[in-house]
């Protein structure tokens, strides 16, 4: 039988579970082919992966989803990417997916993403670049196949994720206030606002839950959380310091959502206030929100956690 493409091995997948979002799928593909070359010696499908930013993208594939989320449809549905036939893959193959997906597929993409950027295969494909920095770089089937194999020594369970979600709870959107300045203060009003509502953006779309309850709301001037209230009403540029909300309790936030906040912090804290009002306020879940409201008129409608989640995943997939 010939080599299967990745989009057979995409419809496989997609067959077993039913639905799932695009960058989950990405990852689980890039592991069946990971796993195979360290089994096999030979890989599933013939099809590279590039070193994203985010993680190992494959061109074939994304071309058959990335409308996808730009019409506003986030999951990918068993026959999405064309009618799946049981006959274009052997048993052996098969059971070698079905054992992958039992290791990683309940695992967030995020997690998977961050399991992925400690590796080797994407840590070499993306040498000398930068977090964030776009890449076009292809992971090396031979590095995959050396570095895999070697992981097996020790067994594919102990270089799994941990799938159980036990250390993920929601916390308040002052206790991620207090985290960030204790971690990066002072800020300004407005930049805290805005690296909370990233923050919280990004823990959408990595563990595809909130990382607090409080809303965001469509104000003229950008996302406003009001539970993480203006101190003494200062100005909105007024700097904030640590222990000005109370005194930060480490205890309070888990490693996982820790994890999230440092990496949103990475990307987002070397812009000025106004650079993050500027980003937030061309972004559609701040437009669909204010939905044609005029210039400078404040609003109460809130910033739909769900187009949050939809775009900032759109945005990750396309490596901008």
């Amino acid at each position: 039988m010939p080599t299967p493409s990745i989009m057979v091995v995409a419809k496989y997948i997609l067959h077993l579970i039913g639905f799932i979002k695009p960058l989950r799928l990405q990852r689980l593909c890039y592991y069946c082919q990971a796993w195979y070359l360290a089994y096999d010696r030979a890989p599933l499908f013939p099809e590279d992966f590039k070193a994203w930013a985010g993680g190992p993208v494959c061109d074939e594939l994304y071309q058959f989803h990335k409308g996808h989320l730009q019409n506003g449809l986030y999951f990918l549905y068993d026959g999405d990417l064309g009618e799946y036939d049981d006959s274009a893959l052997t048993n052996h193959q098969k059971e070698h997916i079905d054992k992958v997906l039992k290791e990683y597929g309940d695992c967030k993409a995020f997690k998977l993403s961050m399991n992925i950027h400690d590796e080797l295969p994407w840590v070499e494909a993306r040498s000398g670049l930068l977090l964030g920095d776009r890449c076009e770089s292809i992971i090396s089937k031979e590095t995959m196949a050396i570095y895999y194999a070697k992981q097996d020594e020790i067994g594919i369970a102990e270089n799994s994720l941990d799938k159980d979600s036990t250390d993920f709870h929601l916390v308040t959107a002052l206790d991620v206030a207090k985290y960030i300045l204790h971690k990066v203060g002072p800020l300004v009003y407005m930049k805290l606002q805005m690296l909370c509502y990233y923050s919280q953006a990004w823990t959408l779309v990595w563990d595809e839950i909130p990382l607090f309850s409080e809303e965001f709301l469509a104000y003229s001037c950008g996302p406003i959380c009001k539970e993480i209230f203006e101190p003494d009403g200062h100005p909105e540029f007024y700097y904030l310091n640590d222990g000005d909300y109370g005194e930060y309790d480490d205890s309070i936030l888990s490693v996982d959502q820790q994890g999230n906040i440092d990496f949103t912090l990475n990307d987002y804290s070397k812009h000025h206030a106004r650079e993050l009002i500027d980003f937030a306020c061309s972004e559609l879940p701040w437009l669909a929100a204010r939905d044609g409201l005029p210039k400078g008129m404040d609003s109460d409608n809130v910033v739909s956690k769900d187009d949050m989640e939809e775009y900032y995943a759109g945005q990750l997939l396309s490596d901008d």
